[in-house]
């Protein structure tokens, strides 16, 4: 098997010196970023690639904001040809696999580990190819991610006032995010799935894919849209008082926890809207539509 040499490199930054952090690739290459807790007053930034024809560029620097910005370049020719059947970058965070493929073309990885002992104010991904894991601290204000294909996941707690997480393709995993604001979550294809509380507003969309959610939105009042092209929503909602609306294109229709006689079901499309609590007190709104599935809808006090 082809050895891989690889390219290293390593930051300590104050944690005085910045209140957010911004991380984007371009160029042909998957990066996989993971976000750790740490001890001290220092964040530390270890960046580490295959080194493929050339290595990719690494470039950090400041703006007037307090912004440390993190900016991974691949070359053009970052592509190679490889006989790989094994492949393990910072195996003590990951592991990858590759079937064997004589000739076949490999794109160049990176692999991005950032521990930060104290809470940002902002944290951004932006990315083509690649992944985002965290496990850090919260963050005071925006925490927002944006890949085109990969995938996102919280392993920890997150506190922040507005999240916003995006792929084209791939899926979202949230273990439990509170935000005091707002969560938006987009998936073209791919699922979502994971805890949300203490929100204002969120609206959730799979083009192609699923919603499976635990929601404990703000109350009294809170704005909340679940859709889904093709594919199936879940929704347990817990504490949310005020009028529902829910709709399905072509597949069945439950729900329960409303105010009325019983579950509401049905087997096909339906089109059903109601009250949670008592029928037109103010109260928030709460819509879901599922284009081709189903749609599950639980209420709970």
């Amino acid at each position: 098997m082809t050895q891989l040499s690889h390219f290293v490199e390593s930051v300590s930054v104050d944690g005085a010196d910045f209140d957010a952090l911004q991380i984007s690739t371009s160029g042909s290459g998957s990066t996989r970023t993971e976000v750790l807790r740490g001890d001290g007053t220092h964040a530390t930034f270890c960046v580490k690639a295959d080194k493929a024809t050339n290595a990719p560029k690494v470039t950090f620097n400041q703006d007037q904001h307090r912004t440390l910005r993190l900016h991974i370049q691949y070359p053009e020719d970052s592509k190679r040809q490889q006989d790989v059947s094994q492949l393990h970058i910072l195996p003590t965070i990951y592991s990858f696999f590759f079937s064997d493929s004589p000739g076949g073309k490999l794109v160049q990885e990176t692999d991005v580990s950032i521990t930060l002992p104290y809470e940002l104010e902002n944290f951004g991904v932006q990315g083509n190819v690649g992944s985002c894991k965290w496990d850090a601290g919260n963050v005071e204000n925006s925490f927002k991610v944006d890949l085109s294909v990969g995938s996102i996941k919280t392993v920890s707690p997150l506190t922040c006032a507005n999240a916003s997480l995006s792929v084209n393709v791939g899926s979202i995993q949230v273990a439990e995010l509170t935000a005091s604001n707002m969560v938006e979550l987009k998936a073209d294809v791919g699922e979502i799935q994971g805890l949300f509380k203490g929100y204002k507003s969120m609206d959730a969309e799979t083009g192609v894919g699923s919603l499976d959610l635990t929601l404990h939105p703000s109350s009294p009042f809170s704005d909340t849209i679940l859709r889904c092209g093709t594919g199936s929503i879940a929704a347990k909602v817990f504490g949310f008082h005020g009028k529902f609306h829910a709709e399905t294109g072509l597949g069945g229709l439950r729900v329960s926890g409303h105010a009325g006689d019983g579950p509401f079901k049905s087997l096909g499309a339906a089109n059903f809207s109601g009250w949670v609590a008592r029928k037109n007190v103010a109260g928030g709104s709460f819509g879901i539509h599922a284009g081709l599935g189903s749609a599950k809808l639980d209420f709970h006090p």
